[in-house]
């Protein structure tokens, strides 16, 4: 199994993002369940595939608004509520 480079730390923050697949589309939002410099992971209402890339901001952390790609997602509750792996852009 794969080891990460830097550990996870479990926090809960606001994301507002915007996924550029969808240009026309308002401002989606989420919740951090951990984050490390690499990426986060988060819960979204917004269904997300494996490559998408948005601009997120993570309120109340030092990471301004920033781009990331989706990693992986998958179903946390029957097509409400995704859990969304993300990595941010250069790490």
């Amino acid at each position: 199994m794969k080891k990460r480079k830097e550990s996870r730390r479990t926090e809960s923050h606001k994301v507002i993002y915007h996924m550029e697949r969808k240009p026309d589309e308002r401002r989606q939002f989420g919740m951090t369940l951990n984050v490390s410099s690499s990426g986060f992971c988060m819960y979204s209402m917004q269904e997300c595939e494996p490559g998408d890339r948005l601009q997120a901001t993570i309120e109340g952390t030092e990471h301004a608004s920033r781009a990331a790609a989706v990693r992986w997602s998958e179903e946390a509750l029957a097509g409400r509520l995704y859990r969304v792996g993300l990595q941010w852009d250069g790490e």
